[in-house]
């Protein structure tokens, strides 16, 4: 099959390799053009995927290309940057059997990537790919085992992923699926702020549980499956990010908690915090009531420049309450 990638960050770049390896036609297209040219000339793209070889499947441009030409094309450059990246690389508006794989929500609209989508191209399918996956891992070869949701079966997408290291498991609820993917990033930022302040396990497996009960009470209020969040793009995404430094939020939440600032992190990382624009973006969505969502609540206010330390001793100051939503 021919299948276009759009960005060439690191998931951009594993996701490429993955297909390549499979014997695809491949083509990565990159917004800067000098990564582009170290692909092509080396099979290496050093900036974000350092030290994995990459296929010679893979070929490489920062030009406009026509979205006919490809059977799939995958968006995963950072969720804010849709409309533009679409516009600047490829030849027409008309686009077919697009994959979202980026986890946000607009920070204009505080929509999901998927209606910024619909409102702005014209499009045939719409599938969106999530889940808990490192991209350094896939890359590599290791498993992993990924949401795809669609409105629409396709058996060609599908066969794709067929014979490779990734295991699809298939949904209809794409909306969901990009709700928890984004949503995960800003919660995994609090579950790095709880390293950060060296609060201890006890309190990590606490806020995980709370976490999911907020995720539930958001699906609940986008007249989603609430059940969902037991998904891959659910709970397997939020163990992944919320327990490991190689989660770039994660990190970001780290910062936080030793007293840093959110704005001074982002400034000096080339990858995208996503989790931090996802949870400016809930504040433009009029749906979501953050007083029924202590936990992300309090994260927006400690990424706003609030004291995590004491956002924390607010949140487990507050009476108590039944368990369940």
């Amino acid at each position: 099959m021919n299948v276009l990638i759009l960005g060439s960050g690191a998931w951009g770049t594993s996701l490429a390799q993955v297909f390549a390896k499979n014997k695809n036609k491949v083509t990565l297209w990159s917004y800067e053009k000098e990564v582009s040219i170290q692909i092509n000339k080396i099979n290496f793209n050093k900036k974000y995927l350092n030290n994995i070889k990459l296929s010679k499947n893979i070929i490489s441009t920062n030009l406009p290309l026509n979205p006919k030409d490809f059977d799939f094309i995958f968006y995963v450059s950072p969720a804010q940057h849709l409309v533009t990246v679409l516009k600047q690389s490829l030849s027409s508006d008309k686009i077919g059997n697009i994959v979202i794989c980026s986890k946000g929500i607009d920070i204009k609209s505080g929509t999901v990537i998927s209606d910024v989508l619909i409102k702005n191209f014209k499009q045939d399918n719409i599938h969106v790919l999530s889940g808990p996956s490192f991209a350094g891992e896939v890359a590599l070869g290791k498993p992993a085992a990924l949401s795809l949701g669609s409105k629409v079966k396709s058996n060609k997408l599908e066969k794709l992923f067929k014979g490779t290291n990734i295991r699809i498991y298939l949904s209809k609820e794409y909306k969901a699926i990009q709700l928890l993917g984004a949503l995960k990033n800003s919660y995994a930022i609090g579950s790095g702020i709880i390293e950060g302040l060296s609060l201890g396990e006890n309190a990590r497996a606490a806020y995980l549980t709370r976490v999911i009960q907020e995720l539930r009470f958001l699906l609940k209020t986008f007249k989603c499956k609430d059940v969902f969040v037991e998904s891959l793009a659910g709970i397997g995404d939020l163990i992944l990010t919320c327990s490991s430094m190689q989660s770039r939020n994660f990190k970001l939440g780290f910062t936080l908690g030793k007293g840093g600032k959110a704005m001074n992190y982002i400034k000096k990382n080339i990858n995208i915090n996503e989790g931090y624009f996802t949870a400016i973006a809930v504040t433009k969505n009029k749906k979501i009531n953050l007083k029924k969502l202590p936990i992300l609540n309090s994260l927006i206010k400690v990424i706003k420049g609030s004291s995590a330390e004491n956002e924390m001793k607010k949140l487990l100051a507050r009476p108590f309450k039944k368990e369940l939503f």
